[in-house]
């Protein structure tokens, strides 16, 4: 029997179950089992980190978009679910992902103790090259404008556009270079402004403040809006935001 990988933050599923996304309402998983653990973390993170490779020859490329995410994300236990691959059709990427329109029984668990110490292994065994930020692979965007475009795939002009009001709140200093695409798309658009930053900011530790869990990378955030406008949030505490005290 073939069989397939989802990787999981969840213990002990019975099923797995479909979800939303871009490209559908499917059962996720894939043919690896190295994709399968290092998609395995709690938080969505297309925002903070990049996973990919260019030839099978080499190994996936796991880069760290922003300082301090990979501490975020793979800093919990993890668990792989292993499936009857029978339904499951490849998707065509390099990650070897294939869905399923079914709710899918499990097979079997393997828990994962420590995601970073794995990965550490799978970058010894040449299975996974780890970029930690600022590190890139040649040919990689620098300033992760690369989401720009990546985001606007297949999408309507409203998707797209609260698409980057999230990235915005990763990328403040990409905000010219979104107005320049979402111009391109429709000419009427206004375009954001600092002002809409703030704001988008602003959400965001509101968030935090209702439910620390929403808002993961609210430091991260923070981090950049500081440095880019320091004037702004010169009042602002950090630890006093951390701490989930009212601003």
């Amino acid at each position: 029997m073939k069989v397939v990988y989802h990787g999981s933050s969840v213990a002990k599923l019975d099923t797995i179950k479909k979800r939303q996304s871009i490209h559908g309402e499917y059962v996720y998983a894939t043919n690896n089992k190295v994709i399968a653990i290092l998609t395995s973390h709690e938080y969505e993170s297309e925002f903070t980190y990049s996973l990919g490779r260019n030839s099978k020859n080499e190994p996936y490329h796991l880069i760290e978009r922003i300082p301090g995410a990979f501490d975020i994300i793979y800093k919990n236990s993890a668990y792989i679910y292993t499936l009857d691959g029978s339904n499951f059709k490849s998707m065509n990427t390099s990650l070897s992902q294939v869905i399923s329109s079914e709710e899918t029984p499990v097979l079997g668990e393997e828990k994962i103790e420590n995601l970073t110490k794995v990965i550490k292994n799978l970058e010894k065994e040449n299975a996974v090259k780890v970029y930690r930020h600022p590190s890139k692979p040649d040919g990689f965007a620098r300033d992760n404008s690369d989401l720009i475009e990546k985001l606007a795939v297949g999408q309507d002009f409203e998707t797209i556009r609260s698409r980057y009001i999230t990235l915005l709140s990763y990328y403040p200093e990409l905000l010219d270079k979104v107005n320049d695409k979402l111009f391109s798309i429709n000419k009427t658009f206004p375009g954001f402004d600092t002002n809409d930053l703030f704001n988008i900011i602003d959400y965001c530790i509101e968030r935090y403040n209702q439910d620390p869990h929403s808002e993961p990378f609210l430091k991260l955030k923070l981090d950049k809006f500081i440095k880019l406008y320091p004037i702004y949030f010169k009042n602002i505490n950090l630890v006093d935001i951390c701490n989930k005290k009212t601003i």
